[in-house]
């Protein structure tokens, strides 16, 4: 199987099987006067406790080569409006950054300074937040760090961590709303 025939098969099974589900929690959702929303939404190409094929090098190699690929970008913006199209509210993506491996690849970036242009999955949904809002989102540069105290400790609040160089510190990137005790 290539990138391209996943692709095809995701747009043609998985992605109208989710937007079915999507259209009935909002027609429920609606009964009840309540929004729908994704929590740690995205994608979900993993091995990881897929049994037999846990770890198999073919098919991480063809997931990793999905999540590269432009035109995933372009099954993800087409995924992002039929949330929107379904009657989905908030889209929370799972995670901003992070590297591929074997537990997932569910980073829209896989380091901090990857190029939008390398980067499929970000690229749709700034894209996407970019046509929802009408302005376009910050870059990782600009933003900022603070500190705040919660309960009597002190915590680090991340809305970016431009500072941080090395590829291996994606998972240094939190929400400003998450944050680590200071030490």
């Amino acid at each position: 199987m290539s990138a391209g025939d996943l692709m095809r098969d995701l747009e043609a099974t998985s992605i109208p099987a989710v937007m079915n589900l999507v259209r009935q929690h909002a027609a429920i959702g609606r009964q009840q006067q309540l929004p729908v929303i994704a929590y740690e939404g995205g994608q979900h190409l993993v091995t990881w406790q897929g049994g037999a094929l846990q770890g198999d090098a073919t098919l991480e190699a063809l997931f990793d080569a999905v999540n590269r690929d432009p035109r995933f970008g372009a099954l993800y913006s087409r995924y992002l409006q039929n949330w929107s199209d379904a009657g989905g509210g908030l889209f929370m993506h799972y995670t901003n950054c992070n590297i591929f491996g074997l537990f997932g690849l569910f980073g829209s970036l896989e380091y901090l300074e990857q190029p939008r242009a390398e980067a499929p999955k970000y690229d749709a949904l700034q894209r996407w937040i970019e046509g929802r809002s009408g302005r376009t989102p910050r870059t990782p540069s600009s933003y900022s760090l603070t500190a705040a105290t919660l309960h009597g400790r002190k915590y680090r609040h991340f809305e970016g961590v431009s500072r941080l160089r090395s590829r291996s510190t994606c998972f240094a990137r939190v929400s400003a709303t998450s944050g680590f005790p200071i030490q």
